[in-house]
């Protein structure tokens, strides 16, 4: 974890390791996909969205920084200040500048998961969601 709720994390890290280090420090990343065995660098490759994206737009819109490593091996830091062309198009660039080894991410606080009422005719049944369909019996 970086100051000001920022962490830094390689590209190689799949985003379920990265969320749970940040699930310790009481953060979160705003944006996950669906399947958190995918690799860091691999979302943030073609945008990365997920069914916050309506809300909080794109994973890399949380981006701060990204260190890219360009065709000639070359590894430069880039963000919206620093070598910012670099950084625009290696964001949702499917690699084609470069290859993403780090990035500095957004988090925000760990967010309590939200309760899921069922409403309707069978969740006001004593017998259950079956009721009235010849299950449950």
């Amino acid at each position: 974890m970086l100051e000001d709720g920022r962490a830094e994390a390689t590209c190689r890290s799949r985003w379920k390791r990265v969320e749970r280090t940040l699930a310790e420090a009481g953060r979160m990343f705003p944006i996950l996909t669906t399947l958190l065995r995918t690799s860091v660098g691999g979302t943030l490759s073609v945008g990365g969205y997920g069914v916050r994206s309506f809300v909080d737009g794109a994973q890399v819109d949380q981006v701060e920084r990204a260190r890219l490593i360009l065709p000639d091996g070359q590894a430069v830091w880039c963000s919206r200040e620093e070598n910012s062309e670099l950084f625009r198009f290696a964001l949702a660039g499917f690699g084609q500048i470069g290859v993403l080894e780090r990035v500095v991410l957004r988090t925000v606080p760990t967010r309590s998961s939200g309760h899921l009422a069922r409403r309707g005719p069978a969740a006001r049944s004593p017998r259950g969601a079956g009721a009235g369909r010849g299950e449950g019996r």
